[in-house]
């Protein structure tokens, strides 16, 4: 028993020992933070080194056809940004398409629970006016799914837009 109590007490003392000589982390980024940094890093880019390729002399030969061929990439970037900007409205249209369809079909569902709320209220109503309440259900029902059609359609056609203009290079539509 004695035996094992020394053991655990030499075992004790050489775990406080190990870890009294190992520094701690923030010990660690202290001395990482007061070491010196270097000043003056050259960053080499390809601007740095001469260009000897053949193509780049021709082109210093000819600089009419370089600035036309510049002429002719800046014109074809402007026609690109228009087309750009011009999908980009496409898709702001059709996403307000969307969210005026959503609120109709809101403004309907609402208008056809107050105009049931009222009909079962009143047992007299429902007695009297049965046909005209069927006729007036079967007409909310028949434009409840044509704009829900309606924004199936946009929706549809908003996904087609965003993928148009995706392969445009439009990152968010």
């Amino acid at each position: 028993m004695k035996s094992g109590i020394r053991i655990l007490a030499i075992l004790v003392a050489l775990a406080a020992a190990a870890c009294a000589q190992t520094p701690s982390i923030v010990d660690l980024a202290r001395q990482q933070r007061a070491k010196p940094k270097p000043k003056n890093v050259k960053v080499w880019t390809n601007e740095d080194f001469p260009d000897t390729s053949p193509a780049t002399k021709a082109e210093t030969e000819k600089p009419t056809e370089a600035a036309k061929t510049a002429e002719e990439k800046k014109d074809a970037a402007a026609e690109k940004e228009k087309a750009l900007t011009e999908l980009q409205k496409h898709i702001t249209d059709q996403q307000a398409e969307i969210a005026k369809l959503e609120k109709e079909i809101s403004t309907l569902e609402t208008q056809q629970r107050d105009r049931a709320t009222a009909y079962y209220a009143d047992v007299g109503t429902r007695l009297r006016d049965n046909t005209k309440w069927m006729e007036a259900q079967q007409k909310n029902d028949k434009e409840m799914a044509d704009k829900k059609k309606a924004l199936v359609d946009a929706q549809n056609k908003l996904s087609d837009l965003q993928e148009e203009a995706r392969k445009a290079g439009i990152r968010n539509p």
